[in-house]
């Protein structure tokens, strides 16, 4: 009888330790789908049907371009060709235009024959301060104008 108690008083504890696991179970696993809930992305659930699908989406936006830039020339002038159309990939450095250069080689000769004629003048004014034949600041001066027509 003894041993028939003792398996009683087991079985109890068994069916006990099985009713506490089992609970404590359920309010982890309460925890659990409370935060999958939190996390839930809300979805539309639509009924298929047969229809037409258009083929194009017409909408307004504003785009700005990744990379942006600025086209300057070097020189002023008057275009007279245009080697580009709008939406063509160009790369660093590639002509663009042709600017009219008539006028551009004018003026280069221009500049040329005016240094020619100050470095000619200094040279004169040189020969000339070294015989004290002018004074140091005229020399000076001529100097001054042949290394600032130089710079432009």
């Amino acid at each position: 009888m003894k041993t028939l108690s003792n398996w009683v008083v087991l079985g109890i504890l068994f069916c006990l330790s099985i009713t506490v696991s089992s609970c404590s179970s359920e309010s982890q696993s309460k925890n659990v789908s409370d935060e999958d809930s939190t996390s839930a992305i809300p979805v539309e659930i639509a009924k298929a049907m047969n229809g037409d699908i258009s083929a194009y989406y017409s909408s307004t936006a504003t785009l700005e371009a990744e990379n942006k830039s600025t086209v300057v020339s070097k020189v002023r002038g008057m275009v007279t060709e245009i080697r580009v159309e709008e939406g063509d990939f160009v790369n660093a450095n590639e002509v663009l235009a042709q600017l009219e250069d008539e006028q551009l080689e004018l003026e280069a000769q221009r500049a040329k024959a005016t240094m020619d004629r100050l470095l000619n003048e200094l040279d004169r004014k040189e020969e000339l301060f070294k015989k004290n034949l002018i004074s140091a600041q005229e020399f000076e001066n001529a100097k001054y104008e042949y290394q600032a027509q130089k710079s432009e």
